[in-house]
């Protein structure tokens, strides 16, 4: 697989406020139900960034994505 740089966009902050920032090293991959009305995906983070993407929105494969939640962290002794 290839990693991709990630552009989140707009990322609502607890001050009202929004920012948007570029991760690096990120794997995307198709997700999802094939009757779904529009296809999904995973985006799968680098360990390495521990930034929060809830929230924000990507822009990939021609449509516009709403972060809606990530899984928790991996304990880093359970994992090469």
């Amino acid at each position: 697989m290839k990693s991709t740089p990630i552009t989140f966009k707009n990322k609502p902050l607890p001050n009202g406020s929004v920012i948007t920032f570029i991760m690096q090293d990120c794997l995307i991959a198709s997700s999802g139900s094939h009757t779904a009305e529009r296809p999904q995906i995973t985006i799968h983070l680098p360990k390495t960034d521990l930034r929060d993407v809830n929230g924000s929105f990507v822009e990939y494969d021609g449509y516009v994505w709403h972060v809606r939640g990530t899984t928790a962290a991996l304990m880093d002794g359970n994992i090469l």
